[in-house]
């Protein structure tokens, strides 16, 4: 980026331009890559710890009831869904459930507009945090469904929980490190 400064300062605009511009974008890119390095080491072996506070609406609920006893009352703006014993069938968003014209509010089902179980994330809790994140970025989406072994939905893990897992991990690394340093002084 220096050399692209100085090549524009000395009357090569454009040339300079160019370097500063490819000289940014490195600079960004190492950032990003940095950064990403050591999100994931403070990250790895760290488990998935999950929410079992799990608001999950049926299936077959009408969108009018879903608007009015979940998504006004909450400030959630998806709701896992499951079947009659539990499994997680799919996940509905707020979004979709307030697209439903109003006059048919109480003739569609949350069935009929949620996202299939096969597009969401799921994984079992001996995963790791750094495997959750990885499949978020991956899949672009903001939350871990955790399933047991029979497919029963036993909590979630959100992206912002993983991230004050990470910022706790690293505060208790940074501690450790000042104890060992303060030790090694006396």
């Amino acid at each position: 980026m220096g050399f692209g400064f100085l090549i524009t300062v000395s009357g090569s605009f454009i040339s300079g331009i160019w370097l500063l511009l490819v000289g940014w974008f490195l600079n960004s890119g190492t950032r990003s890559y940095l950064a990403q390095h050591q999100l994931t080491s403070i990250l790895s072996g760290v488990r998935l710890t999950m929410n079992t506070q799990i608001i999950a609406v049926r299936k077959d609920m009408l969108i009018n009831h879903l608007i009015h006893d979940y998504i006004s009352v909450s400030a959630k703006d998806s709701f896992p869904v499951i079947d009659d014993y539990g499994y997680l069938v799919g996940m509905v968003a707020s979004k979709d459930a307030w697209r439903v014209p109003e006059h048919r509010r109480s003739l569609v089902h949350v069935m009929d507009i949620m996202i299939q179980k096969s597009h969401l994330i799921i994984m079992h809790t001996d995963r790791t945090a750094e495997d959750g994140l990885k499949y978020m970025s991956r899949k672009r989406m903001d939350t871990v469904f955790i399933c047991d072994q029979e497919g029963k939905l036993t909590g979630l893990v959100s992206k912002t929980d993983i991230m004050n897992a990470a910022g706790k991990r690293k505060g208790y690394a940074e501690g450790i490190g000042k104890l060992s340093r303060h030790k090694s002084w006396k």
